[in-house]
């Protein structure tokens, strides 16, 4: 259970550089590695979400799918449509924190069971 809460707190710790890089950077090119950097960060917390669930909780999964597609949506505006930057990185960021605090709602729901049996 500590690797997990390692694993955890490093992920949060990541994605707040990663989302702190995202809105302070100018430069149009380390903007470019900091937004692909972002929705790096994103896609991996959304899998993270999805693979740490067991295969028979079919909406569990789903709803974790779901909060994977605003960075997908993200970065196709940023990279394919060249339009709406401010919403690009304002998708990037919610579905960082929508994985994060998923994560964290599941962590705390198995340390719950465990200490009650």
């Amino acid at each position: 259970m500590g690797a997990l809460l390692i694993l955890f707190i490093s992920m949060t710790v990541i994605s707040i550089c990663a989302a702190l890089m995202l809105f302070i950077t100018k430069e149009k090119n380390k903007q470019n590695i900091a937004f692909i950097f972002a929705g790096a960060v994103s896609v991996i917390i959304t899998l993270l979400n999805v693979t740490s669930l067991p295969t028979n909780w079919v909406m569990e999964k789903c709803i974790a799918w779901l909060m994977g597609v605003p960075a997908i949506i993200g970065l196709v505006l940023y990279f394919v449509v060249k339009k709406y930057y401010m919403l690009s990185k304002i998708l990037i960021v919610s579905s960082m924190i929508l994985g994060i605090i998923k994560i964290f709602f599941w962590f705390l729901n198995i340390n719950v069971t465990y200490e009650n049996k």
